[in-house]
C-alpha cells in the first residue's frame, strides 16, 4: 500500500511563525499610527505661539474716563495738558488767530481747512528747525511735514503752499515781524516773510485753561480766550506811552475788538500779567488776572479742544464753542399780601381819583422802573406802560410773555425813561392800571 505525502512539520512551524510575525507587525503599525494621529490632533488644538488668541471680549474704545482737572496748579503741571496745549497752536498768536477765525472745526466732518492745517504745523517750529546755512530764513518742507504728521491723524492730504498769517488784519499783522511763509517748490523749503516791525508791544490772543477732562486715549481742554489790543495812550500833557486793553471778544469780520474789560499801561500789564514768576501755560499769571477784579470771567466765551492720543502724540480732532443753555428766569406766583403791596406802588397815585401833574407822573414812572428792576429775576411781574398824547399812543411797552429776561426788562425801562423826557410840564395826566389775575401788568398814562 502506497503512503500519501503531507506537509512537513518543519514547514508548518515556519508558516505559523511568519503568520504571527505579520500579525504583530500590523498591530505595531496600527498602534503607531493611532498615537501619531492623537499627537497630531493634540498639536493642532494648541494655538501657535506667534498667533494671538482672539478674545470674545470687546476691545476697549480708549475713551474710558480718568479724571477732571480744574485746579490751576494741577493744570499747569499735568504733562498731558502741557502736550495737548502745545499741539493746538503752541501758544502762538498767529495760530490762535487762525483757530478762532475758523469758527470751529471737526476732522470727522472734513472741515479743517488746508491753510489752518499748515498754520498749526508751522506754529510748532522752533529756532533749531531753521536752516542756518541759508541766506534767507527758511525751513525745510520735510520738517513742516513732520509736524503736520505729528499733530494730525490725516496729514497726507495737505497741499503745501504759501501761508498768510493774520488774514492781513492790521490789528495783528502790523505788530509782528513774521507775516507769512512762502513755499518754494524748487528747493522744497518754506521761506519766512518778514516785515520791518518792532514786536515790543504786540496785540495778542491768549487762552486761560480752566478745565481738562482726561480719558484713556483722549483729552478735552476747556479754554477762555482773551483778546488784547495794543495802542498808544496819551496823557493830559501830551506824553505818549504804550498801553493795552483786554477785551472779551473780537469780530474777525469787521476786525474790531469788542466788550472792553479794562485798559492799562503796557508797563503795568507786563509787570503784573506777564510776570516771569509763576506763569501759566497760557503765558499769563492767572492769579493776577483774577485778583484784578475788573475781569468778569463769565463774560469770556468758553471753547473746547478735543484731541486723541495716538502712539504717544496728541492729534487734533475738533474745536468748538461751548454753548450754555439759557436758564429761564424763575417765575413765582405772588401771594395775596405780596400782590397788594406790589399794586400799592401804583395805586397810591390814584387814591383821590384826581388827575396827576407832570411831577407826579414822573415820580410814578420812576417807581415803575424801580419796581421792574426789583423783579428782574422774577420777570413775570414786570409792568408795561402805555403813553398817549392827543389821542395817539406814542409809546407802548407791553409784553404778555411769562419768560421775560433781564435784557427785556432793560429795554422796557429804557423806553419808560424816554417817556419821562416827553412829559409836558404844563399838562395833567390820567392814570389807569390794567390787572391780570389781580396783579397790575400795564399802566396807561393819557395826556388830558
Amino acid at each position: 500500500m502506497e503512503r500519501k505525502k503531507g506537509i512537513p512539520l518543519v514547514a508548518l512551524v515556519i508558516f505559523i511563525a511568519l503568520l504571527v510575525a505579520v500579525i504583530l507587525t500590523c498591530v505595531i503599525i496600527l498602534s503607531n499610527n493611532k498615537n501619531k494621529n492623537k499627537s497630531s490632533q493634540q498639536l493642532s488644538e494648541q494655538p501657535a505661539q506667534d498667533t494671538p488668541v482672539v478674545s470674545s471680549e470687546p476691545k476697549p474704545s480708549g475713551d474710558a474716563f480718568i479724571e477732571t482737572i480744574t485746579d490751576e496748579k494741577q493744570l499747569n503741571e499735568s504733562v498731558d495738558v502741557q502736550n495737548a496745549f502745545k499741539t493746538v497752536g503752541n501758544n502762538k498768536t498767529f495760530a490762535k488767530y487762525a483757530i478762532y477765525n475758523s469758527g470751529g472745526f471737526d476732522t470727522d466732518n472734513n472741515n479743517l481747512s488746508n491753510e489752518l492745517k499748515l498754520t498749526l504745523a508751522l506754529s510748532q517750529l522752533t529756532n533749531e528747525d531753521m536752516d542756518k546755512d541759508s541766506s534767507t530764513k527758511s525751513v525745510s518742507k520735510s520738517i513742516v511735514e513732520g509736524y503736520a504728521e505729528k499733530i494730525f491723524e490725516e496729514a497726507d492730504d495737505i497741499n503745501y503752499e504759501n501761508v498768510n498769517l493774520y488774514n492781513n488784519d492790521s490789528n495783528f499783522k502790523e505788530d509782528y515781524k513774521i507775516s507769512g511763509y512762502i513755499y518754494d517748490a524748487e528747493t522744497d523749503k518754506y521761506k519766512v516773510r518778514e516785515e520791518d516791525v518792532n514786536e515790543e508791544n504786540p496785540s495778542r490772543i491768549s487762552e486761560l485753561i480752566t478745565r481738562a477732562d482726561l480719558y484713556e486715549n483722549k483729552i478735552e481742554l476747556y479754554v477762555r480766550p482773551m483778546f488784547l489790543e495794543s495802542f498808544i495812550y496819551q496823557d493830559e500833557e501830551g506824553n505818549e506811552s504804550p498801553a493795552i486793553s483786554l477785551n472779551y471778544t473780537y469780530d474777525f469780520q469787521t476786525q474790531e475788538f469788542n466788550s472792553l474789560a479794562f485798559s492799562c499801561l503796557y508797563s503795568e500789564f507786563e509787570g503784573l500779567l506777564l510776570s516771569t514768576y509763576n506763569r501759566d501755560l497760557d503765558g499769563f499769571v492767572y492769579d493776577s488776572i483774577r485778583n484784578l477784579g475788573q475781569l468778569d470771567f463769565n463774560q469770556l466765551n468758553e471753547y473746547k479742544y478735543t484731541l486723541y492720543k495716538v502712539n504717544g502724540d496728541y492729534k487734533i480732532k475738533s474745536f468748538e464753542l461751548v454753548t450754555k443753555e439759557e436758564e429761564k428766569p424763575e417765575v413765582t406766583e405772588l401771594d395775596e399780601e405780596q400782590i397788594s403791596a406790589f399794586n400799592d406802588e401804583v395805586e397810591k397815585y390814584r387814591r383821590d381819583g384826581s388827575s396827576l401833574n407832570s411831577d407826579k407822573v414822573e415820580e410814578l414812572l420812576e417807581d415803575i422802573i424801580s419796581l421792574n428792576d426789583n423783579y428782574v429775576d422774577n420777570a413775570k411781574n414786570v409792568i408795561g406802560v402805555s403813553f398817549t398824547v392827543n389821542g395817539e399812543t406814542i409809546q407802548k411797552v407791553v409784553s404778555d410773555s411769562d419768560e421775560k429776561n433781564a435784557e427785556l426788562v432793560e429795554e422796557i425801562n429804557g423806553k419808560i425813561k424816554e417817556m419821562i423826557e416827553n412829559i409836558d410840564n404844563d399838562k395833567s395826566y390820567t392814570v389807569k392800571p390794567t390787572y391780570k389775575k389781580g396783579l397790575i401788568t400795564t399802566v396807561s398814562i393819557t395826556e388830558e
